[in-house]
């Protein structure tokens, strides 16, 4: 018996290994997953919404949440709420990977979970280019339905990618204006 490990133990330590290494799961999953299932040659980015890793951030705390809650007492009750965390859990991992915008040579796709707008570059008025030079810059695609879709520049849009996405626009007649963050 002294040589055993007790389970309360084991669950604690596991939550805290979870625990740690739970940044890596919140910033790696939801990336790796989306450009597996959503890969398409057709892609110039493809960039995953931060709605994404909140989702994974909770589905970790929730783990955590189940390991602890079965380290203190484990009885029918928090058995039965543990597996309502798991579910609660699963749920969120999956919807973590539902949403993506892409820019594509055929136009922009919007997927916000169950919701896909699809949105074709003869669907494109302008296409507003807006920098700082401190800092990152944005895209704004403004429909000839008047909608305007804003996407913030992130570590994904190198050189390449930005002259991709110009010439997918400018060869398709589109109006490229390319101007200075108003800061004030």
């Amino acid at each position: 018996m002294l040589n055993q490990k007790s389970p309360r133990v084991l669950l604690v330590v596991f939550s805290i290994a979870v625990l740690i290494l739970s940044p890596i799961f919140i910033l790696i999953l939801p990336v790796g997953v989306v450009e597996t299932i959503y890969f398409d040659r057709k892609n110039i980015l493809l960039l995953v919404p931060r709605a994404n890793f909140y989702l994974m951030a909770g589905t970790m705390t929730l783990i955590i949440a189940i390991l602890l809650l079965l380290s203190w007492r484990r009885s029918v009750s928090t058995y039965i709420i543990a597996f309502l965390l798991l579910a609660g859990s699963g749920t969120a991992a999956h919807y973590s990977s539902l949403s993506y915008t892409a820019i594509q040579d055929g136009g922009l796709v919007l997927k916000k979970f169950h919701t896909v707008n699809d949105y074709p570059w003869s669907s494109i008025a302008e296409v507003v280019y807006e920098y700082d030079p401190n800092t990152s810059g944005s895209y704004i695609f403004k429909t000839t339905d008047g909608e305007a879709i804003t996407i913030e520049e992130n570590a994904q849009f190198g050189p390449a990618e930005q002259r991709k996405i110009y010439r997918a626009v400018t060869g398709q007649g589109i109006t490229l204006i390319e101007r200075e963050k108003n800061t004030e």
